[in-house]
């Protein structure tokens, strides 16, 4: 069985995993944590702001302007591959994908960070930079439901129920947007898991490698995180009545540099190709 980590918070192995999906394509960069502690002062990475290695986005010379796109770890994968479309669309645009987590990317934008286009993984999250009025009325662009992944060696975890029996449930961290949704689903299936059971991650990704890496027996995360995690653990899907519908909002930073192009991108995100990105990644549409 899983020793519950002294620190419950994000294993090394895990956040190796999160690290790997999400530096897919040159271009990426990744959220530096929830206190920046390796950023720049406006709390976007120095890499993303000088357009990291590609030597046309950085060059002096360059024509093409960059678009900042912070994105939820759950979706970065398909936006990122949206951005590749949208890029061909737009010729002389260079889409940087911030991918993170949705609360941590909201408060890079509060906080100033250079943020064209914010997506997020729950309306919720967006009600500050909203009351500030920093950002524009959210448009649902994607739904996403959760799953409970089990561990290839927990395979007698069949259904929430039996969480209570786990030696270690991962559950993504309160403030994430995932952390609120399968509290809600737990309420819901009246199931309690004692905090000595709990190990959390600051995101779905994370949060499903403690299972993949065997810190943990269990996870709640969304649908698309355990489709993408194919045979590595073993899926229980939660029954519709104890299950949450996760809608994922896309707004303009009223700050942005490039008000045009980003509202553009926003208005890709309901293209026929974006849906169909969208869709084979596990997502479903508005």
């Amino acid at each position: 069985q899983p020793k519950k980590p002294e620190n419950p918070g994000v294993s090394p192995s895990a956040e190796a995993n999160r690290i790997g999906v999400q530096a897919r394509r040159l271009g990426v960069f990744l959220l530096c944590g929830a206190l920046f502690a390796a950023c720049g002062a406006n709390g976007v990475s120095d890499q993303a702001k000088s357009g990291g290695e590609n030597p046309e986005a950085s060059s002096p010379g360059s024509k093409r302007e960059s678009l900042t796109v912070s994105v939820p770890s759950s979706a970065a994968s398909a936006v990122t591959r949206i951005a590749d479309g949208f890029e061909r669309s737009n010729r002389g645009m260079k889409v940087l994908i911030n991918a993170g987590p949705s609360n941590a990317l909201a408060s890079q934008v509060s906080s100033g960070a250079e943020v064209d286009v914010l997506l997020s993984a729950d309306a919720a999250t967006l009600s500050g930079l909203i009351a500030e009025k920093k950002i524009s009325s959210p448009r649902i662009f994607a739904l996403n439901q959760m799953a409970l992944v089990v561990s290839l060696r927990a395979a007698g975890i069949k259904r929430l129920s039996d969480l209570t029996n786990a030696s270690v449930v991962a559950l993504c961290a309160e403030s994430a947007p995932c952390g609120g949704y399968a509290k809600r689903v737990l309420a819901r299936a009246g199931v309690t898991i004692k905090a000595s059971q709990i190990t959390r991650g600051t995101d779905a990704a994370s949060t499903l490698g403690a299972v993949r890496f065997g810190d943990a027996d269990a996870a709640i995360v969304y649908e698309t995180d355990a489709r993408a995690a194919g045979k590595s653990v073993l899926t229980r899907q939660i029954p519709n009545r104890f299950n949450e519908v996760a809608k994922y909002p896309a707004v303009v930073v009223l700050a942005s540099k490039h008000m045009k192009e980003a509202k553009a991108f926003v208005r890709y995100l309901k293209t026929p190709f974006a849906k169909r990105v969208l869709m084979s990644a596990g997502f479903s549409t508005p």
